[in-house]
């Protein structure tokens, strides 16, 4: 069967972290008792990250290992993993820790409340320059004219979907 939630972890060159990241989640979801999967995936890493994940694998059936190579960038890491998810609701954040459990699990009980197709986060703080807030700013502009959709920020994690 399908689990209810399936979120997909994209790491490069994360092998210190991942273990902190990784048990951080399960214990989260386990305790709210989510029936979940992680996909967690070795986007091309060359600094252990790969034997980090199948070593938790191995110790946790809920986790899903996944290798891309080489690394193509953060979105092919991010499909990689949507592409193993085999979960009712679908998502992804980032593998680097800055995303809190609670996060994720905030934004899922909003999509299974909600009863639409899509939730995701919004970043309250940002720790961005100037220019990285201007580039924000104005992608954020762009998408909700282009897409006709509200978000104030297209780019925060979690990204969930039905």
């Amino acid at each position: 069967m399908s689990p209810e939630l399936s979120v997909a972890l994209p790491f490069y060159n994360e092998a210190a972290g991942v273990a902190a990241v990784v048990t951080g989640l399960t214990a989260h979801l386990a305790a709210a008792t989510v029936d979940y999967q992680l996909v967690v995936v070795d986007d091309g890493s060359t600094d252990g990250t790969g034997s980090a994940l199948r070593a938790l694998a191995a110790a946790e059936p809920r986790l899903t290992v996944v290798t891309v190579p080489a690394n193509r960038g953060y979105g092919r890491g991010i499909r990689a993993g949507l592409d193993a998810a085999t979960g009712d609701i679908i998502g992804y954040l980032d593998g680097d820790g800055q995303i809190a459990p609670a996060d994720l699990l905030r934004t899922y009980r909003v999509l299974q409340a909600g009863g639409g197709d899509f939730a995701k986060a919004r970043r309250l703080t940002r720790g961005d320059s100037r220019s990285r807030r201007l580039v924000s700013w104005t992608f954020n502009l762009c998408f909700r004219w282009l897409f006709h959709v509200e978000a104030l920020d297209v780019n925060a994690k979690p990204k969930l979907f039905r």
